[in-house]
């Protein structure tokens, strides 16, 4: 396949996963801002909107290891910020990153896989959420995800992702904000809530 292609390809399903996963993360931030309003809390206290929430945040998680994954895992690529990061110095595409890897926008993807290795570390991905090791999560119970970090850290990707796609298409192709997002399902919520 040729490189130019295959790096779009990547990029353009990164951007629309990356979507995705702010759809979650503003659908969980909408929540958060609404607990305190009339009606609204004796809905989100509900068990039920409980378990989706719980089920949305772990799956948000697991979302955002996908997309922080390595450039390649057992000899296949994965279609990964890292990998788009390889595909980017790769003629002819690299003469658009004439700095090659110290290119400031390709710095700040290694700058976002740092902060990644912070807000979600190694072992609470492998032992913890992929693998569900008892030890481990007898040993880690006190170690807590920080979703604020974790919704820092997409929509710096986002934002990388986004620059990225400028340069490689010629135009710019910006996301949603998560306000918007939040916005749109704070209405949702508000729709639910009055209709109950």
């Amino acid at each position: 396949m040729e490189e130019n292609y295959k790096t779009f390809l990547v990029w353009f399903e990164l951007l629309g996963f990356l979507n995705e996963i702010l759809k979650d993360v503003s659908a969980l931030k909408a929540l958060e801002t609404m607990k305190e309003e009339r009606g609204v809390n004796r809905f989100i206290d509900n068990s039920f909107i409980q378990t989706c929430v719980q089920a949305l945040e772990r799956q948000y998680i697991m979302e955002v290891e996908k997309v922080f994954d390595r450039a390649r895992t057992n000899g296949h690529e994965n279609c990964s910020i890292k990998y788009l990061q390889e595909l980017c110095l790769v003629e002819p595409l690299n003469a658009l990153f004439p700095d090659g890897k110290d290119d400031k926008l390709l710095v700040s993807i290694d700058n976002c896989y740092s902060k990644y290795e912070e807000v979600l570390p190694v072992e609470i991905r492998n032992k913890m959420m992929a693998h569900h090791d008892f030890e481990r999560i007898l040993e880690f119970k006190e170690s807590l995800i920080f979703f604020e970090e974790v919704k820092d850290l997409v929509t710096q990707s986002v934002t990388i992702i986004e620059k990225i796609g400028e340069r490689i298409t010629s135009f710019a192709c910006k996301l949603p904000s998560m306000k918007f997002y939040v916005n749109a399902y704070r209405d949702a919520i508000k729709a639910i809530v009055s209709d109950s």
